[in-house]
């Protein structure tokens, strides 16, 4: 740094336009080499459930850099000029990233893809323009289409940290809502209002949150599961022993039995004579005694959800797939053979068979295992092969 003191001027900016350039043809290559690592899907290979989180983990990008070289990287995908126009600076990282989102949302409203010379028009519409003004420019576009704004106002978020209080780390959250929405969860605090805790949007989430969870999350139904079926397990022990510790009936109660028996049969027949058939003799029950399969009766236990079950069927039972959840503690067991790195990843959870169902493996326990989308999609292209998963894979 200390020599950059003896340059002239002149020199100085031309030194760093000359940095600039070199900058932009290293963030070509960049580019380039992610490009080619989806292509092959090393971050999966590597233990990473996504690019995204390949470039934030493994490379050290922030959030914000690894989001915009990854949609920077598509779009060159789809339009290889644009790596000229980059490393000329008509274009910049963030310009570029800016309007692959635009596209990438564009595409999940209209549900196909947006045709070549639309994205070739945007992008040459924002060309040498500032960060700043291409938003502009694309919140017009978006405004043009009342169905693309509304859901590009609700897709805005923001979540950011803001201190620790009482050893808990404390966050901001920033979100846009319709009407509609606002509306269910004052409807929610009403009807909730007799419990205390909904009075705040904090307290409403979080009750909101302890309600879903109770429902969807595999470890808290399991654990229900688990302790109502020892309580039913407890209770049919506590019956068995009260069962074996009565004894047989004695002699005075049978006779005693019997006798309450015929009174009440001959009161039924003076009362209704002509029920029985001439020449029938009515019969008495059998005295009483005790059932003795009853005392043989085991107590209750659930049926074993590790049981394979029959080849073909291709539904797996939510208790096989909460035993497989709890197995794998609820997130992707990927684990890279070269450095041993787990994946860890706990969205987009799929149940992935060891041996295929097309290879004849069962739904057992052992043939299960939890993965991220990523990581399940990598295994079947390594066993089917990319060609016939090619109609699966995302383009």
């Amino acid at each position: 740094m200390n020599s950059l003191k003896n340059l002239s001027d002149q020199k100085l900016v031309e030194n760093l336009h000359g940095l600039i350039t070199e900058e932009r043809q290293v963030l070509i290559q960049i580019l380039g080499h992610l490009a080619e690592i989806c292509r092959r899907r090393l971050h999966s290979k590597l233990g990473y459930s996504s690019l995204f989180t390949f470039c934030v983990k493994e490379l050290g990008y922030t959030e914000s850099q690894a989001q915009r070289r990854v949609l920077a990287m598509r779009a060159i995908q789809v339009m290889p000029e644009l790596e000229t126009k980059l490393s000329t600076g008509k274009l910049t990282l963030a310009t570029v990233s800016l309007v692959q989102s635009h596209l990438n949302e564009r595409e999940k409203i209209q549900d196909s893809k947006v045709n070549l010379s639309d994205r070739t028009k945007l992008f040459a519409d924002v060309e040498n323009k500032s960060k700043r003004e291409v938003e502009g420019y694309l919140a017009t576009q978006a405004a043009a289409n009342p169905i693309l704004a509304r859901h590009l106002t609700q897709q805005k978020e923001s979540i950011r940290q803001i201190g620790v209080i009482d050893g808990e780390a404390l966050f901001e959250l920033k979100i846009n809502i319709s009407k509609r929405l606002l509306d269910k969860l004052r409807r929610i605090q009403d009807l909730s209002s007799h419990t205390g805790k909904t009075e705040k949007l904090t307290g409403l989430l979080d009750y909101l949150t302890e309600v879903v969870l109770e429902k969807i999350d595999p470890a808290r139904i399991s654990q229900r599961i688990s302790v109502k079926n020892l309580k039913r397990n407890k209770q049919c022990e506590q019956g068995t022993q009260g069962l074996a510790q009565k004894s047989e009936p004695s002699a005075e109660q049978i006779t005693a039995h019997g006798a309450e028996q015929k009174s009440a049969l001959e009161i039924s027949l003076r009362t209704f004579p002509g029920k029985l058939s001439e020449g029938k003799t009515p019969t008495l029950p059998p005295p009483l005694k005790l059932r003795q399969s009853l005392l043989q009766k085991p107590p209750h236990s659930p049926k074993s959800p590790t049981q394979p079950l029959q080849f073909g069927r291709r539904h797996i039972p939510k208790p096989i797939q909460r035993e497989v959840f709890q197995k794998s503690e609820g997130c992707c067991g990927y684990t890279d053979p070269n450095s041993g790195k787990r994946c860890g990843e706990t969205r987009y959870l799929e149940i992935d068979h060891k041996t295929p169902v097309a290879f004849g493996g069962d739904h057992s326990i052992d043939n299960l295992q939890l993965r991220c989308r990523s990581h399940n999609l990598l295994a079947a292209i390594q066993v089917f092969g990319p060609e016939k998963m090619g109609n699966y894979l995302r383009k």
